[in-house]
């Protein structure tokens, strides 16, 4: 005869708060990605929830001095693993991309951002069948909604959000002069406005998109 569990009531009211908790989380933390993603800044999957909460406390209290340097420390400990993870994902682009990360080992930043940036658009050119970096609304949801399409789980949903926003790097001119947060811009750079672009931590910020590129294009992976 089955027994009936005697599960503690305290323990059941612990594991209840805490899902109820991991929903509400996942109701906010969509869009403190995007508020990552308009300082330039992705994550990948491969933070811990811990960390991801830490990132989202940065955020909410608005210290972007904090937020840039958590994230130079996370980008910069992958650096790696991202270039052999990305050249594997997509072998016809080696030539590039090892320029790529090679200019940015040399510190030669104002090489390494162009060429990552162009590689980053033609990646979701050959998957999506239109740009990373555009500031149509329409397009960015056509992007979006393929993802929702294949009714991935909130977690992978979550993650995706940023997809489908318009956020400054890929805005027009008009647009990014109005941005509330100062970052790269695809435009400017690749149009010969922004001359001040090459920097570390900017070449990071590319890397980390990269990165994140990588994850959407193949979230079956995941």
């Amino acid at each position: 005869m089955n027994k009936s569990l005697n599960i503690p009531s305290d323990l059941i009211k612990a594991v209840n708060e805490s899902f109820k908790n991991m929903r509400d989380s996942l109701k906010i933390i969509p869009e403190y990605l995007v508020e990552l993603a308009n300082l330039g800044w992705f994550i990948s999957l491969d933070l811990t929830p811990r960390e991801t909460g830490e990132i989202c406390l940065k955020i909410k209290e608005n210290n972007i001095q904090a937020i840039d340097n958590y994230m130079v420390d996370y980008v910069v400990h992958k650096i790696d693993r991202v270039e052999k993870e990305v050249i594997k994902a997509f072998p016809k682009r080696i030539k590039p991309l090892e320029a790529g990360f090679r200019a940015y080992r040399k510190k030669e930043y104002y090489l390494s951002i162009p060429v990552l940036i162009a590689q980053i658009d033609g990646i979701c050119k050959d998957s999506f069948e239109q740009y990373f970096f555009t500031s149509n609304k329409n397009k960015k949801k056509k992007t979006r909604k393929k993802f929702s399409d294949l009714n991935y789980n909130e977690i992978l949903n979550a993650f995706f959000t940023p997809t489908g926003e318009k956020i400054n790097i890929s805005k027009n001119k008009d647009e990014f002069q109005d941005a509330k947060h100062k970052v790269y811009n695809r435009h400017e750079i690749m149009h010969g406005i922004d001359n001040d672009y090459g920097n570390k931590i900017n070449c990071l910020k590319i890397i980390s998109l990269l990165d994140y590129i990588v994850q959407i294009t193949n979230p079956k992976k995941y």
